[in-house]
């Protein structure tokens, strides 16, 4: 395996670490829904790892 690919696939890691986290090991969807600020959280973790995969960056 490449650096760049165990680069982001930590990076996968890290953010997932960094959700489960924020969720507090909470799984209520509606929750979720109603909360801004921890949609805006776990928005912020998913972005950069989407663009770099659609980039083509992994």
């Amino acid at each position: 395996m490449q650096l760049e690919e165990k680069k982001f696939l930590l990076d996968i890691l890290t953010a997932i670490d960094s959700i489960d986290q924020y969720l507090d090991r909470k799984r209520d969807f509606q929750e979720y829904l109603n909360q801004k600020m921890l949609r805006r959280a776990v928005e912020r973790e998913l972005v950069p790892i989407a663009r770099d995969y659609w980039r083509g960056d992994k």
